[in-house]
């Protein structure tokens, strides 16, 4: 299962896949049926806009639950002594990620599932340069 924006995630293990399955029948469902009251739709201004709010809320939701059980599989592999300056210099290289500077000097060397190490490096160097591009 791909997700938007993914970063090297793997494959949900079928257990949590089918539950994530299962969770977005009655979300899809609420969405739809949220839908199609905002369309008939009250004449209340108020309710109309508790409506909207529901379904934006519901929206989310669907968003955030196959990246929460993406988060959940994540299992921690080996841990080993991983030099943070490489690990981060390869996150940043293997996911294309361009635009970081880093700082000169000596990186330390720490104990971590390299991987891991490195999906977070590439999420978090992604979310610091959505953000400073959106300021």
């Amino acid at each position: 299962m791909a997700l938007p924006g993914d970063l090297g995630r793997a494959d949900l293990p079928p257990d949590l896949d089918r539950l994530l399955h299962d969770l977005r029948g009655p979300i899809n469902s609420a969405v739809m049926h949220l839908e199609v009251v905002r369309r008939l739709g009250p004449d209340d201004p108020a309710a109309r806009q508790s409506l909207e709010s529901a379904q934006q809320e519901l929206g989310r939701l669907a968003v955030m639950l196959p990246a929460a059980f993406a988060i959940v599989a994540l299992e921690l592999g080996d841990v080993t002594a991983v030099d943070l300056g490489a690990t981060v210099d390869g996150a940043l290289a293997e996911h294309g990620l361009k635009g970081v500077t880093l700082a000169s000097g000596p990186w330390p060397s720490v104990r971590a599932d390299a991987r891991l190490l490195g999906l977070a490096v590439a999420h978090l160097a992604r979310d610091a340069l959505g953000a400073t591009a959106a300021a």
